[in-house]
């Protein structure tokens, strides 16, 4: 569902007023504006201009936008990026394909007098690592709303995502089911790579809390250090890795061609992937608990 078909949808962040111009009648998703980008912003303004004591504020730390740098994936109309710059991010890049770009710079220049100065822009294709190596990541966060409704993004999202985040940043995602087949496989995916927070209903603000929109709070969870690890190895010995923490079965995205079982905690071994004689093995300790990251200090790859 789109928000409100009307050309001109007004939003008060903060005290201030954002108006952004849509256009229904693209071929483009990305020239309207829909909820979840309203959501997200007026999740995180309720809680940043909580009168709660920082012990009652779940979400002090996470929303401390204070000398933090963001930026947003296919920021469409740019509704969340201008409305998290506004609530005090120092920086935020705004990012999306090419045919989105003039709707995007319309809407920049409509509401410069609130923000103050033009925020940056990019053209960026998930897949594309040199436009990604570009924006300078890490970021302390990654902004995304209304972003998953394409079975065949899935993949490059979620690569974009881990790519652009820091070791210790988070991915502010404003959700909702288009495809249901897409929401499949962006869960089953994403629980590889984040540790997935979804923030309670009752949390949004009030006004914004749409029955079918949710807010999620992403951060990299300890499987990451071995992703790293992993492709690594993947460049310089050809190796492909299966692991086993706790009974959670571990294919390590495109690495690994084909399905593999394993059985709590007992190492695999791929062998003759990509050459004879040549496999891998990946040692774990202490990793039942998937949350266990600081348990897992012990990482050992053993290539021959």
């Amino acid at each position: 569902m789109r928000f409100t078909d009307s050309p001109v949808i007004d939003l008060t962040v903060n005290g201030a007023k954002l108006s952004f111009h849509q256009d229904n009648g693209s071929m483009h998703v990305g020239t309207t504006v829909w909820p979840c980008s309203l959501v997200l912003v007026k999740f995180a303004e309720r809680w940043l201009t909580s009168t709660s004591t920082t012990t009652d504020n779940p979400y002090a730390t996470l929303l401390d936008f204070h000398n933090k740098r963001a930026v947003e994936l296919g920021t469409g109309c740019g509704v969340a990026a201008m409305g998290l710059y506004l609530l005090g991010l120092k920086e935020v890049v705004l990012t999306d394909i090419a045919p989105v770009m003039p709707a995007l710079k319309h809407n920049l220049k409509r509401n410069k007098p609130v923000l103050g100065k033009m925020l940056k822009t990019a053209q960026l294709h998930w897949t594309n690592s040199d436009q990604i190596k570009a924006l300078k990541p890490p970021f302390d966060f990654v902004i995304a709303a209304d972003v998953v409704y394409i079975e065949e993004s899935v993949g490059p999202l979620l690569a974009a995502m881990e790519a652009m985040v820091s070791d210790t940043g988070v991915v502010l995602l404003g959700y909702q089911v288009r495809s249901p087949e897409a929401h499949l496989l962006f869960w089953e995916q994403c629980n590889r790579i984040f540790d997935v927070e979804k923030v309670p209903h009752e949390h949004l603000h009030l006004e914004y809390a749409y029955e079918e929109s949710d807010v999620y709070v992403l951060r990299k969870n300890f499987y990451t250090d071995v992703l790293l690890l992993l492709r690594k190895v993947q460049i310089e010995r050809k190796c492909g890795l299966v692991y086993c923490a706790g009974n959670k079965i571990w294919e390590v995205g495109n690495i690994v061609n084909g399905s593999y079982s394993c059985i709590k905690g007992k190492k695999e071994t791929v062998s003759d992937l990509w050459g004879e004689g040549e496999s891998c093995n990946i040692d774990v300790p202490d990793a039942q608990d998937r949350n266990a990251g600081s348990q897992c200090n012990n990482i050992e790859i053993i290539c021959n």
